[in-house]
């Protein structure tokens, strides 16, 4: 009886969060009204025949339910998405429009444990309190709307219903999840729900600190009446926010649901506020985020039981949101639950991913653009590596990170941008600790050669009495040669990379001035420090690369530098999902593909030119033999 009263609860708390799903938005920055004017606006739907939609909400809840003396709290995320497709418009503006199901999510977690489903991570089994929404994924209904949001038909429910019936596994939860689904899918449920998301318009034209109101009666599920009051408030830029606040109770003329010889009716009460964000020349409702509390009884009641079980007390807190995005080809991409690469091995699911934004193609484009530059570096590290290689290949990474926290600033993910923060002061103090490291061993190479060179050259005096030193031909500094045949204009020359030049420190461009500042927010964030020391003491693979003596670069330093940058874009990524940082998780993903990508191409150039630098050696050893 316990599981059947939560399973009704969760399915019921779907329809009623659904129906709500559009009552309010929090708008990033504080509403201020502007001078009430003349101007007034109608609002209607326009919908336009071959446009595409994807409408997704998402609830998260606390529920506390008392049962037969026990108290029984539940959290809980329940999310469905849809394909909306405008099939057929009609001369009066009435639209046919095909809703799919194509993503469901329910995370549970109570005195039975955690039940965990997700969709969109592929070949994983669904829980059994999660089948009946699995079981709705891929199935389409159809229905036709009037330019005020009312639903004058509606088609295909039977299918959906039949269809599920057949997914469901037989067993005693069967008969309970498809009275869910019966209440949830049904002409009636339907209308209420579409209606309770579409028709919100006034009937007349409106201006700002207008107000209008509507009763929303739901006969369906947890049957309540919605006392609505809406109130247009603010427009700016073809976008208009609409105040509401409504009023929750229960319906006393509906009837219980029956499962068996058992009976459940609700008794509750609460209320919701928040605003609506419409696009004006469509009518569109852009997207929503509302507050939710109702409380109140459930009772059941067995037949043939002479002792009844006594009101079960239940207390419901939500947050509500729901978006309404246009369609192209790829699934609009709403939060960071919506961006999990399912496929972690397919480039292609990424940058599916990447075009749901606008202009971050093209963005991400531009930054690996610059990473030409730190191929040509990886390259010529092969004959020994220096300060402007290292100097290249971190102002590479640096940009990438500039460009990550920019999308975290801009999505507000406070503990995102902090590691990002945290990650590039832990790298520059690693490339300062290099910088010295490679000056020291450029110091100790300068006097071997200068010792080695008293051995085997003649010093002349001149007059001015500096000292003239020849270069010994037949000694080879550890690869170290001179070579004018085969070097192109645009490499850099040996005697470029010796110690003779003038050693410029390395340093890394920082978008914060003061460290501490960003050491402190660090410890704002609980056991932040400790994860990111973790990352950084992954980086002696890399200061060990850099640091060798006689060092150069080679395909497994790359691959070392390159392994320490995707541990800690990988550890940003997580960071970001747990922000719920959409895009910027979005950005970190195409990173790492495109990184991915360039080591490969990095790995190949360098096998191909150390190919070329033996051939030249060889020739170049045969001449001296000569």
């Amino acid at each position: 009886m316990k599981s059947i009263v939560m399973l009704l609860t969760t399915l019921i708390t779907v329809f009623l969060s659904v129906t709500q799903s559009f009552a309010a938005i929090n708008v990033p920055r504080p509403l201020v009204q502007l001078q009430q004017n003349d101007e007034k606006i109608q609002y209607q739907m326009r919908f336009k025949e071959g446009e595409k939609y994807y409408l997704r909400f998402v609830t998260e809840q606390k529920i506390s339910q008392n049962i037969s003396g026990q108290e029984q709290n539940m959290e809980q995320t329940i999310g469905l998405g849809c394909d909306l497709d405008v099939k057929k418009v009609e001369p009066n503006g009435n639209a046919w429009l095909s809703y799919t199901y194509r993503w469901a999510k329910l995370i549970q977690t109570g005195a039975g444990g955690k039940v965990v489903y997700d969709s969109s991570q592929k070949g994983l089994p669904a829980p059994l309190m999660a089948q009946g929404f699995a079981a709705l994924l891929e199935e389409s209904f159809s229905l036709k709307t009037t330019p005020k949001g009312r639903v004058e038909e509606v088609e295909g429910l039977q299918a959906i219903r039949n269809n599920v019936g057949k997914k469901l596994p037989e067993g005693p939860m069967k008969e309970a999840m498809m009275v869910g689904i019966k209440q949830f899918i049904n002409e009636e449920g339907i209308k209420e729900m579409m209606e309770s998301t579409m028709a919100i318009y006034p009937e007349k034209p409106v201006g700002i600190g207008d107000s209008w109101r509507k009763t929303l009666t739901l006969t369906q599920s947890a049957a309540m009446t919605v006392e609505n009051e809406w109130i247009l408030k603010d427009r700016r830029d073809g976008i208009s926010f609409i105040e509401v606040k409504s009023g929750i109770k229960s319906n006393p003329k509906a009837e219980p649901i029956g499962i068996g010889s058992t009976k459940v009716s609700y008794e509750l009460s609460g209320k919701q506020q928040g605003l609506i964000e419409v696009e004006e020349s469509t009518g569109r409702l852009i997207s929503s985020k509302t507050n939710q509390e109702i409380s109140g009884q459930i009772k059941v009641e067995v037949a043939g039981q002479q002792s009844q079980q006594p009101p079960i007390p239940v207390k419901i807190d939500s947050i509500v949101t729901c978006e309404m995005t246009k369609r192209k080809d790829v699934k609009p991409i709403l939060d960071a639950h919506e961006v999990v690469v399912t496929e972690p091995n397919d480039p292609n699911a990424i940058k599916d991913r990447i075009k749901a934004f606008a202009g971050l193609e093209e963005a991400l484009e531009n930054v690996e653009q610059q990473s030409e530059e730190e191929i040509t570096e990886w390259i010529n590290g092969l004959e020994g590596s220096t300060h402007a290689i290292v100097q290249a290949i971190y102002e590479q990474i640096g940009a990438e990170f500039e460009f990550i926290r920019k999308q975290a600033v801009e999505e507000s993910a406070e503990k995102t941008t902090v590691v990002i923060d945290g990650l590039l002061l832990a790298r520059s103090e690693r490339l300062e600790k290099i910088g010295e490291t490679m000056q020291e061993e450029e110091m100790r190479r300068e006097m071997l050669e200068s010792r080695r060179g008293g051995r085997s050259q003649r010093s002349v005096r001149g007059r001015t009495g500096t000292r003239e030193s020849g270069y010994n031909s037949s000694y080879n500094d550890g690869g170290r040669f001179q070579d004018t045949t085969r070097r192109s204009s645009s490499r850099r020359s040996r005697q470029d990379m010796t110690g003779t030049q003038t050693i410029t420190k390395v340093t890394m461009k920082l978008p914060f001035t003061d460290p501490n500042t960003v050491k402190a927010k660090i410890k704002t964030f609980e056991g932040l420090e400790i994860e990111l020391k973790t990352i950084d003491r992954l980086g002696i693979r890399e200061m060990r690369g850099w640091t060798a003596r006689q060092s150069a670069s080679s395909p497994i330093l790359a691959k070392a530098v390159y392994q320490q940058v995707a541990e800690e874009l990988n550890f940003a990524r997580k960071i970001a999902f747990e922000d719920k940082a959409s895009k910027t998780t979005v950005v970190i993903d195409g990173l790492l593909v495109t990184r991915n990508e360039r080591l490969d191409k990095i790995s190949k150039k360098m096998v191909e030119e150390k190919r070329n630098l033996r051939r030249a050696e060889s020739r170049t050893s045969r001449t001296r033999t000569r």
